[in-house]
């Protein structure tokens, strides 16, 4: 909020800015909850971080189109003061209204891709995202623009005499920080514009349609193959060397016990409860799955009644063993069991039972492996 404070000299239209652009996560989750008959969960909530930032862009992009207004003629909104206000608005919003429709478009089809992903977490949040940058673009090219055509009319020329930029006048900090860059840097600020001069262009403005114009108009078709071999290079490059990482990047130095203990709690542990895996037999091969849920209960399964009717042949019952037992055929078949994240189970990689712990199986009577850590395959 303070940043668009500065940018936009105005703390109206940076609380204006700030509110449409939070409060596009509220009205994006009545939609997702009321229209689309969705859940909203925490990591959905991760997309205030991404529209700060597109719905202060839009915000800047409608106000700096106005400023840009300024240096319309006459002939092109006319002579007198409310034909010029309201044509200079015309232009300023049909110019911002386009760069900001295309940018949304661009960001929402973004978005809408991950709609394809088969995780449903990637599903959800994409597609919530759309809506919430969806509502800011809606917010913007309504409320900010009734907000900038308020401020303009009715607050910028509040303050009586004083002009924007002047000490207590419109502006960033009440024109405080302009004043003091008159004060002390009057020599690359300048001097204030007399009232009823014509507008001035900012430094900005004149680099990029002088300089920065020219040396692109220039150069255009060195640009134009420069960057085509730079990322034909890149795609070469990125298809040749990148490799598919083997285990998840290191928290910290591995030579420190602390850190090496909290890998091992998190890569050996988990914080969600003793994990379960669930086997559902009988299912249609085609699509087993009708619509994926957050959990067993949640999700509609389609079963096959020729698949079902085969578990209670000869054959189906040994295929169900061998199921069961498919963790003691070890690393050699099919990498069913290792001591990596390779296989499906954690234990000894040879074939056969995990080794037993003979000291403990004669005190208890029972049989304990002698890695706890290691899975035999008996889970029917």
């Amino acid at each position: 909020w303070a940043y668009m404070w500065w940018t936009l000299e105005s703390a109206f239209l940076a609380s204006v800015a700030m509110f449409e652009i939070v409060f596009s996560l509220p009205v994006a989750m009545s939609l997702w909850t009321v229209v689309f008959q969705q859940k909203i969960e925490f990591y959905q909530m991760l997309t205030i971080y991404m529209i700060l930032g597109i719905g202060a862009d839009d915000a800047f992009i409608l106000y700096d189109a106005w400023l840009q207004a300024r240096f319309l003629d006459d002939d092109e909104v006319g002579d007198d003061e409310a034909s010029r206000f309201a044509g200079r608005f015309a232009y300023a919003y049909r110019r911002s209204f386009k760069a900001m429709m295309i940018t949304t478009a661009t960001t929402c089809g973004s978005f809408l891709i991950g709609a394809a992903s088969p995780l449903p977490q990637v599903q959800a949040f994409c597609v919530f995202a759309a809506v919430v940058v969806l509502v800011d673009w809606l917010f913007c090219v309504t409320l900010f623009a009734s907000a900038v055509v308020l401020y303009e009319r009715y607050m910028a020329k509040a303050c009586g005499a004083k002009k924007a930029g002047e000490c207590c006048g419109p502006g960033c900090c009440c024109g405080l920080v302009r004043c003091a860059s008159q004060a002390f840097c009057r020599r690359r600020v300048g001097e204030l514009p007399i009232e009823g001069a014509p507008p001035v262009k900012r430094p900005l403005e004149v680099f990029c349609e002088g300089p920065l114009f020219n040396c692109l108009r220039r150069m255009r078709w060195f640009l134009v193959a420069f960057w085509l071999v730079v990322a034909v290079a890149m795609a070469a490059l990125a298809g040749a060397t990148l490799r598919t990482a083997e285990k998840a990047n290191p928290i910290g130095r591995q030579g420190l016990d602390a850190i090496r203990g909290i890998e091992i709690l998190l890569e050996e542990f988990s914080i969600f409860g003793v994990p379960t895996t669930s086997f559902a037999f009988g299912l249609d091969p085609e699509k087993p799955v009708a619509k994926w849920g957050t959990g067993n209960a949640a999700e509609e399964v389609t079963y096959s009644s020729a698949e079902a009717a085969k578990l209670a042949t000869p054959e189906g019952q040994r295929e169900l063993l061998g199921l069961c037992r498919a963790a003691d055929l070890g690393l050699a078949t099919k990498s069913t069991r290792c001591e990596d994240r390779r296989c499906l189970v954690l234990g000894k990689g040879s074939a056969g039972r995990c080794p037993e712990h003979a000291a403990a199986s004669k005190v208890s009577g029972v049989y304990m492996p002698d890695d706890l850590r290691c899975e035999n395959g008996r889970y029917c």
